[in-house]
């Protein structure tokens, strides 16, 4: 009984907070579920709608039920990209809330989230016994409690288009003792209060570039890394008293440390970035003109690192869509990373130019395949200017020759 009460309020605790989270005179807006109808659309186990401004969207209600046999018993649950040719962009409120008793939904235990998938809704795991979690590439937003109460999910790796994460959306596992927080994608923009749930016992947490707004959260960590240089913090935040900060010079953080205001340890970040005299490093980090078959080594004699940092690769052998990380050491965090172009890897297999490659080519040329990134395009470009075109089909020809 006392488990049962326990869900009921924490449910009601995170439905009453606003709909609408004031961030930087901006409001982040949530989607509109089933403005003039609800057409439904048919799925094997999944309950769902056409929903959103135009009708035109695939929301997720949960789990299709039944008076004689309950809910879908399902689970390995995967959110597909679309459904009946619908894009599905949204995990409804309280979708996979598992209530308990009779409307129990234990039996869940892996979730796959489409790459449509764009938000997910408040509570929509709350109390969950799920043991993995699979965003999709473009969820943007995740509400309030979504996955909070999720005592056996460890761990979850957040997306690069993530923007904003809500109040106790993160707050799984066992939070009062774990020392695992996941790393905070460059794309987010505002953590709300208590993210995080309780105290979490960390070495070191880094707060990205691209953050703006940190609610108030505990984070009991040796180390603060803050790479961000407009953060602003919630009123309720609490760094412990013993953690050194890490940050730039004059950077908002930075500012509330001089003047007194944040009464902590701190050391200024010197900045470090890569140069080259042998190949392009433009102003979005992408590194072009790289031969293939290079390994880790090999990037020394290409790339100078300027500042006190070192260069590590995310594959042995560098490929198109290679990750070449700049690294501090002590406290350990990404000072930026870049994106690697081998010339004429386009499918980005790291081989020598195929014919994969120049049936590839021949796509971009033609338009025919739209699943090739600007990265693959770059690789594409074989003549530099720009441009791919028959030029660079030609130069295609005579290196497979």
């Amino acid at each position: 009984m006392f488990a049962f009460i326990k869900k009921i309020l924490l449910y009601f605790l995170v439905l009453l907070m606003p709909n609408a989270t004031i961030c930087n005179d901006s409001i982040i807006e949530t989607p509109t579920v089933g403005i003039s109808s609800e057409t439904l659309v048919d799925h094997e186990y999944l309950d769902v709608f056409i929903g959103g401004s135009s009708n035109s969207e695939v929301f997720v209600k949960g789990l299709k039920f039944s008076e004689e046999s309950g809910y879908s018993k399902v689970e390995h649950i995967m959110i597909p990209d679309e459904i009946n040719g619908y894009p599905v962009t949204t995990i409804c409120d309280t979708a996979f809330f598992n209530e308990g008793g009779s409307n129990s939904l234990d039996f869940i235990k892996s979730v796959k989230i489409g790459d449509n998938v764009r938000y997910i809704g408040r509570c929509a795991f709350l109390d969950s016994h799920i043991e993995s979690i699979e965003l999709g590439k473009n969820v943007e937003i995740i509400e309030q409690g979504a996955f909070e109460c999720c005592y056996f999910l460890n761990e979850i790796e957040l997306n690069n288009n993530l923007r904003v994460i809500k109040g106790s959306s993160l707050a799984f596992g066992d939070y009062f003792n774990s020392t695992y927080i996941p790393q905070m994608p460059e794309s987010i923009e505002y953590i709300d209060s208590y993210c995080f749930g309780g105290i979490r016992n960390t070495n070191t947490f880094v707060i990205p570039k691209g953050l703006k707004f940190w609610g108030g959260n505990i984070v009991n960590a040796k180390k603060l890394v803050v790479l961000s240089a407009e953060l602003n913090f919630g009123e309720e935040n609490i760094i412990n008293s013993e953690c050194i900060v890490y940050c730039y010079e004059n950077s908002t953080i930075h500012q509330k440390l001089k003047s007194g205001e944040i009464n902590n340890e701190y050391h200024l970040i010197e900045n470090a970035y890569l140069t080259s005299e042998t190949v392009d490093i433009s102003e979005d980090y992408v590194i072009s003109g790289l031969q293939g078959g290079l390994t880790e080594n090999d990037l020394k004699s290409y790339l100078k690192v300027e500042g006190e940092a070192e260069i590590r690769v995310s594959d042995e052998v560098v490929k198109t869509g290679t990750k070449i990380e700049l690294v501090n050491a002590d406290p350990e965090f990404v000072y930026k990373t870049y994106t690697a172009v081998v010339d004429g890897d386009i499918n980005g297999d790291g081989a020598a130019v195929s014919a994969e490659d120049f049936t590839a080519m021949r796509d971009i040329i033609t338009g025919s395949d739209s699943e090739y990134s600007d990265i693959n395009k770059k690789a594409a470009d074989l003549n530099g200017d720009g441009i791919v075109n028959s030029t660079d089909l030609t130069i295609m020809k005579s290196l497979l020759n």
